[in-house]
């Protein structure tokens, strides 16, 4: 399985904390039948304001144990919360890009968990302008959304396209997360199921419990494009380009 969002990068955000700690999360992973992971720490000006050169240093200093320690293959990119600051980024090609979505570089976006800000929504209105595909980042948890889901439609008709958090299928972030999960899976709003992993013990690096929950709504291989085929059509690229493209 392909895990295109998950935070497995040592010291850089709420991921794992010592290059050890990465080390049992990439092995867990392995264990579940991950085999390529994109590392994605947060981009947040607030919180963790990671820089595309200061990611790929740590991803560049880390890459080639944690491959090691765990079979997986990887790569990198950013989970970015966006908002204004999101533009001046991307005019200086300060953007770790997900990959490609036919053709079109693909950015992982984050909301905050509380609301859509409505500065937030016209940046990304702005990025799908420029053509640049926003796949957000765990829409079943954003308050806004489980209020009125009809902000989910409003961004699906952007352009958007949605990653869903396999953990909430199976009520790990509530039941009201796991009901807009469900919603999302009838209505085929998912674009790629990921883990969004931090750690072994309250977000660990499963697919597979939630993927057997959409497997009985939908059936196993349109499971298997949530976590096989949509997600590498993304970051397929991401794998492709020799090492040395990773060094800002």
């Amino acid at each position: 399985m392909i895990d295109l969002h998950a935070h497995i990068l040592p010291g850089i955000d709420d991921g794992p904390s010592t290059l050890g700690e990465a080390r049992d999360l990439l092995k867990a992973a392995a264990t579940a039948g991950t085999t390529h992971i994109v590392a994605t720490p947060h981009m947040n000006p607030a919180q963790f304001p990671n820089t595309q050169a200061g990611i790929c240093q740590v991803f560049n200093a880390t890459r080639v144990e944690l491959e090691q320690a765990s079979g997986i293959r990887l790569a990198v990119s950013a989970e970015v919360r966006v908002g204004l600051d999101t533009v001046e980024l991307v005019e200086r090609d300060e953007i770790p890009w997900l990959g490609e979505y036919d053709g079109q570089p693909v950015m992982l976006v984050e909301f905050p968990h509380t609301h859509l800000p409505t500065e937030a929504v016209n940046v990304v209105r702005w990025l799908v302008t420029r053509g640049i595909v926003p796949l957000i980042a765990h829409p079943e948890r954003n308050r806004e959304i489980m209020n009125n889901y009809k902000r989910l439609r409003e961004l699906a008709d952007l352009g958007c396209l949605f990653q869903l958090t396999a953990a909430a299928m199976v009520g790990g972030f509530g039941p009201i997360a796991q009901q807009v999960g469900r919603r999302m899976v009838e209505d085929k709003l998912v674009y790629a199921l990921a883990s969004d992993t931090h750690n072994t013990r309250f977000r660990p690096p499963a697919l597979g419990p939630g993927g057997r929950v959409i497997e009985k709504m939908i059936g196993s291989s349109r499971v298997s494009d949530l976590v096989f085929d949509n997600p590498w059509r993304i970051v397929a690229p991401l794998f492709e380009a020799p090492a040395i493209d990773l060094v800002v």
